[in-house]
């Protein structure tokens, strides 16, 4: 996994051996963060798994969602805001994303607003 910041966003690439890649790209908080609250920091990142049946057809697509952070890192209020292709992908990206963990120092943090986008990688 590859983590890189971008015009102050940050950018996740996660690689697979199949030739599959999940990429993360975090959007301004909506509010914006207090800048006074430390930045948090991933304490636990599960991947989300590529579909193997999308994967197969070489169906691509992109998940843009958001959810909280309660006072003890866990996600809350996690909540798809667009996807394509729809019915897709949504799935195991809440599966994924539930399970991540942040250490905030204890400070809850509202609207994180994340763009995840599944990529078959070309076989030519």
């Amino acid at each position: 996994m590859s983590l890189y910041k971008i015009a102050g966003l940050f950018f996740i690439l996660i690689s697979f051996s199949s030739g599959a890649s999940v990429s993360v790209l975090q959007l301004p908080s909506i509010p914006p963060s207090s800048s006074s609250a430390p930045p948090c920091k991933f304490m636990s990142r599960p991947a989300p798994v590529y579909p193997p049946r999308l994967f197969g057809l070489k169906i691509e697509g992109r998940v843009k969602f958001s959810f909280d952070i309660n006072s003890s890192g866990r996600v809350e209020n996690f909540y798809i805001l667009e996807s394509q292709p729809a019915n897709k992908f949504e799935d195991s990206v809440r599966d994924a994303v539930t399970m991540w963990r942040y250490d905030c120092s204890g400070i809850p943090r509202k609207g994180r607003v994340y763009i995840l986008t599944f990529r078959v990688a070309d076989s030519h």
